[in-house]
């Protein structure tokens, strides 16, 4: 691999260039957007925009962390900023006709995943990585996100092979396909997969129950499905008949980080702590019974619940503009079953893997790979649900690139501006993102190189890592080198002053002064307070 992440600063690349190059084209090819909806859906896209620059500015820790993200999750203001403005834009140039690309480009994405995670299960992988989890992670990393994102997929799958309008050859394939996601997600030994399966595929089952069996059977039906699905949630809180199938220990190390970020919410409620700050923070806001659970050496940078993390790092104003994204989407699928268009199965289809999303990101990361694809498709419901009335088929004129209708020599000009424009926002995005890719490169050439002055060097790479600078640190100590160590930590507090790792390097340095060491184990008590190794 070319890279120390190669999973997750690609991804937030990708993401950052195509919001870039297509905000700009919705920008240069805007006319007049009309209806309350869209007006509506723009206010709140503004909002949140504006809400997430403020928290850069509003809340403790290094901006650029807090800009970029975390190595390892990239989860930052930049990654939001570009998924809320995908959102809109996927809900502006939404058409029946987009709506099948969304669902191709889905299509295509989950195959190729499916057959790598297949590849992997069967250990043919091509790649060598450095991987602590399951052998089968396909390309997010984790074998959590894997399950989670085939098991989306699927419900698109079992979605279309409900539908009896399609040919058999077609459902049949489909529901072959979706046999096959399903043997994928076993072999990730996640739960988490089939537990988004399951929510995914409710509401495609009701439609297609509906209209085969008596309004006695369904509300049977419901209530069966209701009985399992909380006899479910009760077997994960180790509860009841099923606890011995569902219940993970993970379940209980869930709630001691769902705990810690609620209470980072209440402690911070209007700006949250900080873009991907909550690694910083967990340790100080753990309760005593999760320090002793595990030992306190380990910790966690995200609360695995996305709405959590969402109050943790941004305050209760940013989570509360999320629901209102999510009440535009619910309110336009409830319109969307209104007028029955629920018939059509790629939106049924979309549907449910919206829904699977949201169920995905109640237990677990919001995952780069995973999110665009949730706030994609929820632009793409709520779009899909403002074009259902013809009247409102001209909310915005040719947003496409073909412009309006000119003559030949005028359409080949604007043509090459596009280009010239498309080329330019491309650029811009790199710009903006390549730094993080960049860096993630260098360092690994830094190591591979085994040159002290190279990986010194790294530590200084902009945007400064907090992770990548406490690691050149410890190497340096394990080299015998504790003045250098010494210094760099030193320089690691100053820019990261709630940095646990580098006040802990300095305690036990040969090179600190003994009033350096108890400074630092003040500063340790500080951010960790439960921690019963630093009470001795």
């Amino acid at each position: 691999m070319l890279a120390m992440d190669p999973i997750n600063p690609p991804k937030m690349l990708s993401l950052v260039i195509f919001a870039v190059l297509l905000g700009g084209q919705l920008t240069i090819y805007r006319k007049k957007i009309e209806g309350e909806v869209f007006e509506n859906l723009f206010k709140i896209t503004l909002i949140l925009e504006l809400a997430i620059v403020a928290n850069l500015f509003m809340t403790s820790g290094d901006i650029w962390t807090k800009f970029f993200g975390v190595s390892g999750r990239n989860t930052g203001a930049l990654t939001y900023m570009c998924l809320a403005a995908l959102l809109f834009i996927s809900a502006v140039v939404m058409k029946d006709s987009n709506l099948s690309k969304i669902y191709f480009y889905i299509n295509l994405t989950g195959t190729i995943c499916l057959i790598y995670g297949l590849v992997q299960a069967l250990n043919f992988d091509p790649f060598s990585w450095s991987n602590p989890y399951s052998p089968v992670f396909g390309f997010l990393g984790n074998p959590n996100f894997h399950s989670s994102f085939i098991a989306m997929f699927a419900v698109g799958t079992f979605s279309f092979g409900l539908n009896t309008n399609l040919p058999s050859r077609i459902r049949v394939t489909n529901f072959f396909i979706t046999v096959l996601c399903l043997v994928s997600i076993f072999t990730t030994k996640s739960q988490q997969g089939f537990l988004v399966f399951a929510a995914g595929i409710l509401l495609p089952l009701y439609f297609a129950l509906s209209e085969r069996l008596s309004k006695i059977q369904m509300f049977i039906g419901i209530c069966a499905a209701g009985a399992i699905s909380v006899l479910s949630v009760l077997g994960m809180l180790q509860i009841g008949p099923l606890k011995s199938l569902l219940y993970k220990d993970s379940v209980t190390y869930r709630g001691d980080y769902w705990r810690a970020g609620w209470k980072m919410a209440l402690e911070n409620p209007l700006f949250g702590v900080g873009f991907d700050q909550y690694g910083n923070w967990y340790r100080r806001t753990r309760s005593v019974e999760a320090t002793l659970r595990r030992g306190p050496e380990f910790t966690s940078n995200a609360a695995h619940n996305v709405f959590i993390d969402f109050a943790a790092s941004g305050g209760f104003l940013l989570l509360t503009i999320y629901f209102l994204l999510i009440g535009l989407t619910i309110r336009a699928i409830r319109d969307i079953c209104r007028v029955r268009k629920i018939d059509n199965p790629i939106i049924l289809g979309l549907i449910g893997m919206w829904i699977a999303y949201q169920a995905q990101s109640i237990i677990s990361i919001n995952q780069i790979g995973l999110a665009i694809w949730g706030w994609v498709l929820s632009g793409a419901i709520i779009g899909f649900s403002y074009n259902l009335s013809s009247k409102n088929s001209g909310h915005l004129k040719e947003i496409s690139g073909r412009g309006p209708k000119i003559v030949k020599n005028s359409t080949q000009q604007l043509d090459a501006g596009l280009l010239l424009f498309s080329m330019f926002f491309v650029c811009l995005g790199a710009i903006i993102a390549g730094p993080v890719i960049m860096n993630s490169m260098k360092y690994k050439s830094a190591l591979e190189s085994a040159s002290q002055p190279r990986i010194v060097s790294a530590a200084h790479f902009f945007p400064y890592e907090e992770s990548r600078m406490g690691e050149i640190a410890l190497l340096l100590t394990q080299n015998r080198l504790d003045v250098e160590a010494l210094n760099l930590s030193k320089e690691i507090i100053t820019r990261f002053p709630d940095s646990f790792q580098a006040w802990r390097l300095i305690s036990q340095l040969s090179t600190s002064t003994p009033k350096e060491k108890e400074a630092a184990l003040e500063e340790m008590k500080r951010l960790d307070p439960n921690n019963p190794d630093l009470k001795k």
